[in-house]
């Protein structure tokens, strides 16, 4: 399990000219927090919407066509959906045709942890700086799961390394895939009128050009299939998410160790900033350009806590060069000891081994099994129409197929009313919803729910294991 090559380079500085690159002995708790994160990038779960994904890629793959309505609810089955993820929903189900859970895993988790290389690699390096960065970027994690996202966090990353140096055309490019594999380029369109901003600020030879790029960011979203409705449909979604409260669309006012930790990055970015108010005109640009970018994302982070790993991939590298910028210094350091390259490798071997522990079983530890045979074979057999809660879809859409959903984690193919009653079903109130749907049977985690059933003398437990049962009439 070895750490990426970039990230050594970074680090590694060579004994003497022609020699070959060792490992500096300041940097050792970095490569070892990096094998952590390697290892961790090879694990990571995957949840209900990592199956409706892959479903959804199938299909588009099988039919050669993109979806643009619902084909997987009995319930709203042809409404018509904006797909903003249907190029993650291929790479996915390539991947997954090619290697199975292990590669889609894999590769979903390298690019998150490219992600923070790639932001950790912006950092000025002051002492003891790079391994708090290292650390802070930590906050991140939440998002490292095998869902689209993990694209987002890489492209975020790229972008702030083309905004950086300058490279504002390819960062144009770039939000022309991101457009068309996750719909959190709106921050990356946020990002790109940062030159703009800067421009404005302190290089008004630079207007004309930036807000050029600013517009043609701005475009992005435009050459993608759904084209002027990319915007009306994202903004509904985001409106019916935060309606029916889900937990990363809720703002940053939670008492939460992850929000927390992201008040107080925050609060210390705006403290730099504002200790350093008259000295901006005279930093580096790409120093300027990455501040900017982070006070620009703050706001995002406070009103939806989705956001906030995106905020630290910005914040991070802006804090260290604001404080680069006050006068740290980089301490020498010699090349690494023998007991520092037996740590490092005693870290790879242990890394290796909770990531063959996790895999072991076919991956069941990392969810890629949520059902049991037993489960699929009960819900296989059920009459129909069939419920389900809104959080297990996707599950049923990849390994129950005999029958459509109910409902399904994507927000943006039901209407707002229908998801709130299904919601208030999975609490226990279920008794109008099915007598209106006529529900025939019930697949069911949530324990009020499972509760309220078992008492009705009109539904019959078919099947209890693992934490699923099956109801029916």
């Amino acid at each position: 399990m070895p750490i990426s090559s970039g990230a050594v380079r970074d680090f590694a500085s060579p004994v003497k000219s022609g020699a070959v690159p060792m490992l500096a002995e300041k940097d050792l708790p970095c490569a070892l927090l990096l094998v952590v994160y390697v290892a961790i990038a090879c694990v990571i779960p995957a949840q209900s919407d990592t199956f409706y994904h892959l479903r959804a890629g199938q299909q588009m793959w099988d039919s050669h066509s993109l979806i643009t309505a619902d084909l997987f609810s009995w319930t709203h089955y042809g409404r018509p959906l904006a797909n903003h993820w249907w190029l993650s929903q291929l790479a996915f189900f390539a991947l997954y045709s090619v290697g199975g859970n292990v590669m889609l895993t894999v590769v979903a988790g390298l690019c998150a942890f490219a992600a923070l290389v790639i932001s950790w690699r912006l950092t000025k390096d002051h002492g003891r700086g790079r391994l708090i960065a290292l650390v802070a970027l930590l906050l991140t994690l939440p998002e490292w799961s095998v869902r689209p996202q993990v694209f987002s966090l890489l492209f975020m990353a790229l972008s702030l390394r083309l905004l950086a140096s300058d490279r504002l055309r390819l960062l144009c490019a770039l939000l022309v895939l991101w457009a068309n594999m996750h719909a959190v380029v709106i921050l990356g369109i946020l990002i790109a009128g940062v030159p703009l901003l800067d421009a404005i600020l302190w290089e008004r030879s630079r207007i004309l050009r930036a807000a050029a790029i600013a517009t043609v960011a701005a475009a992005a979203p435009l050459l993608t299939p759904f084209s002027l409705h990319y915007w009306p449909s994202l903004l509904a979604t985001v409106q019916a998410s935060r309606a029916l409260g889900l937990q990363e669309y809720r703002s940053a006012f939670l008492l939460e160790p992850t929000v927390l930790a992201f008040w107080a990055i925050a609060a210390m970015l705006i403290g730099a900033v504002v200790s350093q108010r008259h000295r901006f005109g005279h930093m580096e640009r790409s120093t300027r350009v990455l501040v900017l970018a982070a006070l620009i994302l703050v706001p995002a982070a406070i009103t939806s806590t989705r956001n906030i790993p995106f905020l630290v991939l910005a914040a991070v590298p802006a804090l260290s060069r604001v404080i680069d910028a006050q006068g740290a210094g980089a301490p020498q350091s010699r090349p690494v000891r023998p007991l520092g390259w037996c740590l490092l490798a005693v870290a790879v071997v242990c890394g290796s081994i909770i990531v063959a522990v996790n895999w072991g079983g076919g991956g069941q530890r990392l969810g890629w099994m949520p059902l049991s045979h037993e489960a699929v074979a009960a819900i296989e057999t059920c009459p129909s129409p069939i419920y389900n809660s809104f959080d297990d879809g996707g599950y049923l859409m990849w390994f129950a197929r005999e029958h459509r959903v109910f409902v399904d984690g994507r927000v943006e193919a039901y209407p707002l009313d229908f998801l709130r009653r299904a919601r208030t079903a999975d609490e226990g109130d279920y008794k109008q919803l099915f007598a209106d749907y006529r529900i025939r049977c019930a697949v069911v985690r949530t324990q009020p729910l499972y509760d309220a059933l078992r008492h009705d003398p009109a539904m019959h437990l078919a099947f209890a294991g693992n934490g699923w049962a099956v109801f029916a009439p």
